[in-house]
């Protein structure tokens, strides 16, 4: 069973779990989108974007986005949807 951390994007072995809107952005640039249409898709500015991408890299201790959502992925924080061809 898992707890709520867990549900919440909580990488093991840390305190700091993502909120679930970091989930949200991380899991849409997981599915390939970026930072503009992030911002299109959930009605808020790309600066904010910008501000939970660089709040879940720090969370995560990724140097990058594309590592932040290497991690997530690896730790099942977010999914990856299967695109259609």
């Amino acid at each position: 069973m898992l707890d709520k951390k867990h549900k919440m994007g909580c990488r093991k072995n840390t305190q700091k779990c993502l909120s679930p809107r970091e989930v949200e952005v991380i899991s849409l640039l997981a599915n390939g989108m970026r930072t503009g249409q992030i911002s299109q898709h959930l009605g808020i500015r790309c600066v904010t974007v910008d501000l939970h991408i660089r709040n879940a890299r720090k969370k995560l201790n990724a140097a990058t986005r594309e590592q932040a959502v290497a991690i997530a992925v690896a730790h099942n924080m977010v999914a990856i949807l299967k695109m259609k061809p």
